[in-house]
């Protein structure tokens, strides 16, 4: 051996510290990425409560605005 133990070693415990630095970042970095995705699926179901409720809305107009629009839709349903 050209290296002294004593020099790999330390060599070895500098890698296995950068490794476990990198270990630590990229489980800090998944913890954020997963709190993100949590807010983004709570703010997707959000507006999906908004539109659904806006959906309603619209068509509760309709049907109050053009009454044979629900009458010719239910004859459909009727004929299928």
């Amino acid at each position: 051996m050209t290296t002294p133990l004593h020099e790999q070693l330390d060599q070895l415990q500098s890698k296995v510290g950068l490794l476990i630095g990198s270990l630590m970042a990229s489980r800090q970095k998944n913890a954020d990425l997963r709190k993100r995705i949590e807010l983004l699926e709570q703010e997707n179901r959000n507006l999906r409560r908004k539109v659904d409720k806006g959906q309603e809305q619209v068509n509760q107009m309709l049907q109050q605005w053009f009454p044979e629009l629900n009458e010719e839709q239910e004859q459909r349903n009727g004929h299928a």
